[in-house]
């Protein structure tokens, strides 16, 4: 039996206690568990580590993740992709998360929140025989809270783990922003702007994506994010998206207060600290800037010029804040930047590869969105689910195809609505 011991950087240590403490139990002696952890058993010289991982985990008969205090900030995307892949297909494996002192529930992964979890294993030795147990106690599989879709309101980070269908779209958007420290994704109202980035690129840059395929996680290195919408005052915008930031982080009201007084446009250098919620000066920071035309319409140019020319400032390669910058905005605004060239010329430059252009979701991306989601709520009739992606396969080819005839927005078909929403809205579909 393996058990594969799934970790971040920041908690190397914890992953090798928690790996040493396992194979001494006496339970997991007498069952011959081995436990793989790549501080151990990444073998050096050989074609890469990323091939190892997905090896060993294809090898798992179970699947523990260790989630540090700092959970929101910390874990492996990569890793915990493939490990929910093997937790709910064919020959389920138990999908294990470890939550360590201090990791607080509220602000744990999707994963975390989605599985009954093993606190304190390292703090209460007794807590150490969960993990254990789940390993040799056979499959389980994931347990959604809710129906497994959510309708046609936009995700976002709590709904990751039911974020299926764009997988192609958020390996774009993560290569683009490894290359350039803002990134423009663009698309017409209702595409799935917000959605990609929220509940596909946050989580993935928690996960550690940004990283190039062929380094393994840095030790000591955390990363943080904040979401703001602009409005008509991107000032007040930005301090309410650090608010909900340091508030997940669990910083108490006091605390909140001085970070938000800190947020000063005329000053980027101190900002970038309240952004960072005072994090290590290590720490990687992402700021998701939804629905920018809104600092296009409702904002004053005086106020859209000087919102610019800070993120400019924010993102000075030569300042080293570690800060980076994805923001949606409609089709139809995106031209309007040019009253902006500070803004927009780096984001049009090297013909536009800062600028992400999202199209409607391909053929085999609306073959994840309806399955997965499916089998993870443990429904796997292949029957049904195929005449139910007949349909919407259908009805969408019949949207697209009334949308080019008639150049203007109409409603969702109505059995892709009804189906996404859990039949007619109702629960428990």
């Amino acid at each position: 039996m393996l058990l594969f011991l799934s970790h971040s950087g920041a908690d190397t240590e914890s992953a090798v206690e928690l790996k040493r403490r396992i194979l001494a139990a006496p339970a997991a002696r007498e069952a011959e568990l081995e436990v793989w952890l790549d501080k151990d058993d990444l073998s050096a010289g050989t074609a890469g580590w990323q091939p190892q991982l997905e090896e060993a985990i294809g090898r798992a008969t179970a699947f523990c993740v260790y989630v540090g205090s700092g959970g929101v900030t910390n874990w492996v995307e990569r890793e915990v992709r493939l490990g929910l892949s093997r937790a709910t297909g064919d020959g389920a494996i138990p999908f294990i998360p470890v939550l360590a002192t201090g990791a607080r529930s509220a602000t744990l992964p999707p994963f975390a929140r989605q599985h009954q979890a093993v606190r304190d294993p390292l703090a209460d030795p007794e807590a150490l025989a969960g993990p254990i147990a789940a390993a040799l106690g056979g499959a389980r599989t994931p347990i959604l809270i809710e129906e497994p879709y959510v309708g046609l309101r936009s995700m976002d980070e709590a709904d990751a783990h039911v974020f299926f269908g764009r997988e192609e779209e958020v390996a774009d958007l993560v290569a683009r922003l490894r290359r350039h420290p803002i990134v423009a994704v663009v698309a017409d109202s209702g595409a799935g702007k917000s959605s990609l980035l929220r509940a596909g690129l946050v989580p993935a840059f928690r996960g550690g994506a940004l990283l190039p395929e062929t380094q393994s996680q840095p030790e000591g290195i955390g990363r943080h994010v904040v979401v703001m919408r602009p409005g008509g005052d991107p000032r007040k915008g930005l301090k309410h998206g650090v608010n909900r930031a340091a508030e997940a982080l669990g910083l108490d009201a006091d605390a909140r207060a001085r970070l938000r007084r800190r947020i000063d446009l005329a000053d980027p250098s101190e900002t970038a600290f309240a952004i960072r919620c005072d994090l290590p000066v290590e720490t990687e920071t992402l700021l998701v800037i939804d629905q920018f035309e809104e600092l296009l319409t409702e904002a004053s140019p005086e106020a859209a010029t000087g919102f610019a020319r800070f993120l400019l400032a924010l993102i000075d390669p030569g300042a080293r804040r570690g800060i980076r910058v994805a923001l949606t905005i409609r089709a139809d605004y995106f031209n309007l930047l040019r009253s902006s060239p500070e803004l927009f010329d780096p984001l049009t430059a090297e013909d536009g590869a800062a600028r992400m252009r999202l199209r409607r979701v391909s053929d085999a991306g609306l073959d994840a969105l309806v399955e997965k989601p499916l089998a993870m709520a443990g429904f796997r009739d292949a029957a049904d689910s195929g005449a139910l992606l007949t349909a919407i396969r259908r009805d969408i080819s019949d949207w697209w195809s009334d949308r080019a005839k008639s150049r203007s927005r109409i409603l969702a078909p109505r059995v892709f609505t009804e189906i996404l929403t859990g039949c007619d809205g109702q629960s428990g579909s």
